[in-house]
């Protein structure tokens, strides 16, 4: 093959590959399930590990929101009720957090603001994974 050959197929190559990246899931991307939502806000929670342990991985998505919110993780395990909340500002999406959950516990997503709330029960394999 020749060298101009060589160098065509090789930026080929880079071309196609720089478009596949953009194709890979990233942990902005992720296939988050939508469990709850509330004046724009979108709870979303996907099925993660962490060192083998099951886990739930959650953000508020309030971008489409005029208003600041809340949401969250709601765990009952063994009859103690913790909640592990995320906040946004309007028209922002929230941090990450990732909480660690058993089969038994019983998991609820939940939206809220002064305005009024919704959460729904869940159960974790019911999420897609991240």
């Amino acid at each position: 093959m020749s060298p101009r050959r060589v160098l065509a197929t090789l930026a080929s190559s880079a071309v196609l590959a720089a478009g596949l990246v953009g194709l890979a899931p990233t942990s902005a991307s992720a296939a988050y399930t939508v469990v709850a939502r509330h004046e724009g806000g979108r709870i979303q929670m996907c099925r993660a590990t962490v060192d083998g342990d099951q886990a739930v991985r959650f953000r508020l998505d309030n971008r489409d929101a005029r208003i600041d919110q809340e949401g969250g993780l709601g765990r009952d395990r063994d009859g103690v009720t913790r909640q592990f909340p995320v906040r946004a500002a309007a028209g922002r999406l929230s941090a990450t957090r990732t909480v660690l959950v058993r089969a038994s516990d019983v998991l609820v997503g939940y939206v809220q603001s002064d305005r009024g709330g919704f959460g729904a029960e869940f159960e974790r394999g019911e999420l897609r994974p991240c």
